[in-house]
């Protein structure tokens, strides 16, 4: 039986190292369940953060949910049209003005965002562009933006006033 040059270097190698080729090859035979065992705690990982986010959140999810509220309630939109492919008139506007708010208030990244609003990063990156566009042409879109910022602006300080209180006591 002729061997490859690697395999003959491998070979060599193992026995240099008092290494059991037998157990190499068990080794390998358990490669695919070890990655799969992998996939299975990332996912756990994840569960576990998103519930630990849920019961601690941090000061950025405060400001995403605060951010979400005033958008949703300011178009009378759900989180589901939010999330939706829909591109119907205010679940965009709706899109639009979230993504750019949670990019500009918050240090999310815009893949972060897009996962939020099931779309891809460049999505979001397009809202702040779509926003700063209606500002240069003082579109009607632009003014609902300031209007909802202004808003997000008032909540959020009032959450940093609250915190600079409870720390100074």
């Amino acid at each position: 039986m002729l061997c490859s040059p690697a395999t003959i270097q491998t070979m060599a190698h193992l026995e240099e190292n008092n290494i059991n080729p037998e157990l190499v090859k068990r080794l390998n035979a358990l490669l695919p369940r070890l990655i799969e065992m992998k996939e299975e705690i990332n996912s756990s990982i994840q569960l576990l953060r998103s519930t630990l986010s849920f019961l601690y959140p941090t000061m950025k999810d405060l400001y995403i949910g605060i951010i979400k509220d005033e958008v949703l309630s300011f178009f009378n939109v759900s989180t589901l049209q939010l999330q939706s492919k829909s591109s119907i008139g205010d679940v965009k506007k709706a899109r639009h003005i979230f993504c750019t708010l949670c990019y500009r208030k918050t240090d999310s990244t815009f893949a972060e965002i897009g996962l939020m609003v099931n779309r891809d990063h460049s999505t979001v990156l397009n809202s702040g562009k779509v926003i700063d566009s209606m500002q240069a042409t003082n579109d009607p879109l632009f003014h609902q933006y300031e209007a909802i910022e202004t808003n997000v602006d008032i909540l959020i300080n009032k959450i940093k006033l609250n915190e600079n209180r409870s720390k100074k006591t």
